[in-house]
């Protein structure tokens, strides 16, 4: 990781600094985590995917997006796989 150009104790808000990761420029430090939705169709992400994500985007922000299941033991556990349509 590049090292932080400002020391964050200088800051008044770090989360809202600029930060290099390697060759991505974040404009903020606020990173939307992966999520678990199960909402991809036999492990195929679907449109409505895509309008989550971009609906929570912003600019110069980072979102590292869920997974897929690859096999229904994936869900987890058994009450998963009946209900994952309904996710």
């Amino acid at each position: 990781m590049a090292p932080v150009e400002k020391d964050i104790a200088e800051s008044p808000n770090p989360l809202l600094e600029p930060l290099t990761i390697g060759k991505m420029q974040l404009a903020h430090r606020v990173v939307m985590a992966p999520l678990t939705r199960c909402r991809a169709l036999s492990s195929t992400p679907q449109p409505a995917a895509a309008k989550y994500y971009s609906q929570r985007a912003t600019k110069g922000g980072m979102i590292i997006s869920e997974a897929t299941v690859m096999c229904p033991q994936g869900y987890g556990c058994e009450h998963r796989r009946e209900s994952a349509a309904a996710c």
